[in-house]
């Protein structure tokens, strides 16, 4: 099954490289990132400050492409649900994969100084809102981009959705903003 599944993998990353761009030289990028700094732990600023989300990541590199994430959450601001009717959690644990994807010659003509590794993410989370635990999942992609050889910033969009079948089960747009080192 693991065997397939990383085929799969393989056969959709690859039919991302456009023109015919050869992955040597990223395979070879990415497998010193992964033997130079297999952890790294990060928190989002932009939502600490959009809606007083104190949060941390770490992300462990289990192959040179595939990091394992986990995130804690704990919001401290609930003045955000008065304009929004999605709850936001009270406390929230996340958990999944992320793969960083390879940049055809195309997309690199497309990116600009600031941004960094693409990357995509999956998610699943358990979330305490008020008296009840709800699921949720997320998907992301976003780029990661070294500041020096230490510290790092990535951007991401996503959505998310509480797995709980009420009001409380709206698909939301996600955005973050993080900051983080690499230890």
């Amino acid at each position: 099954m693991n065997l397939l599944k990383n085929s799969l993998i393989v056969i959709i990353l690859s039919a991302l490289s456009l023109n015919g761009m050869t992955l040597a030289n990223e395979n070879q990028t990415l497998e010193k990132d992964f033997n130079s700094r297999k952890l790294k732990i990060s928190s989002s600023i932009s939502n600490l400050m959009a809606v007083g989300d104190l949060n941390i990541k770490a992300e462990r590199s289990i192959r040179p492409k595939i990091s394992a994430v986990a995130s804690i959450h704990y919001l401290t601001d609930k003045s955000a649900e008065d304009e929004n009717p999605f709850k936001y959690p009270d406390f929230r644990v996340t958990a999944g994969l992320r793969t960083y994807l390879p940049t055809s010659s195309f997309l690199e003509s497309l990116r600009s100084p600031f941004l960094g590794k693409l990357y995509l993410s999956m998610l699943a989370g358990v979330n305490q809102i008020e008296d009840k635990t709800i699921p949720s999942i997320e998907i992301w992609i976003g780029t990661q981009k070294d500041i020096n050889e230490y510290m790092f910033y990535e951007m991401g969009a996503g959505i998310g959705r509480l797995l709980a079948q009420n009001e409380l089960g709206t698909v939301e747009p996600l955005g973050t903003l993080t900051l983080g080192i690499k230890l």
